[in-house]
């Protein structure tokens, strides 16, 4: 079996990713990877056994973090994939609305919304939450929707009123189809 290169060889040949990772945990724990020899040699120490998987593997380099339970709500709802995408590009704001466009520099003649008369800029949460033709439908559904809150604080807040376990199979198709 080849052995893996020295780590003086990765230095030659990636100066930059070697400088940035020769003193932190990960590039110890992506050196011990290199090899399957290595992976076997290493496995009961890394992986808690001597079979290599690529999800042990992403959740050891990657690590935890907290992720806001509105992304676990969206990934368990019973809706079509593409609503359940729609919805994870509202909650991360990648919607294209005219805020997003002038964002990216795209002319348009004008960016307030064009459901109110309000003349406020079309956002995201201004769209789906606080623009009055959106409030109604809301309201429709017995939902209110306070407007000193943030948008996640918004989905725990419309999860209580609700209080239902598929009220995400209410929201999400429900802003499916302001949208479109």
């Amino acid at each position: 079996m080849q052995r893996p290169p020295p780590l003086s060889s990765l230095l030659l040949i990636f100066p930059s990713q070697y400088k940035l990772m020769s003193n932190s945990s990960t590039w110890k724990s992506l050196s011990r990877i290199s090899s399957p020899r290595l992976i076997m040699t290493f496995g009961l120490n890394i992986w808690g056994g001597t079979s290599f998987f690529v999800s042990k593997a992403y959740k050891q380099l990657a690590g935890s973090r907290w992720v806001h339970p509105t992304f676990k709500w969206i990934s368990s709802s019973s809706c079509e994939h593409k609503h359940k995408v729609f919805f994870w590009l509202l909650a991360h704001d990648r919607l294209s609305t005219r805020n997003i466009l002038r964002r990216k520099n795209m002319f348009l003649q004008f960016y307030s919304c064009v459901l109110c008369n309000l003349s406020v800029e079309e956002t995201d949460e201004h769209l789906f939450l606080h623009c009055e033709l959106e409030k109604s439908c809301w309201s429709l559904l017995g939902l209110v929707v306070p407007s000193s809150l943030d948008p996640f604080q918004i989905m725990e807040h419309f999860k209580a009123q609700l209080n239902v376990p598929f009220f995400m199979e209410i929201i999400i198709p429900l802003c499916w189809n302001l949208w479109m």
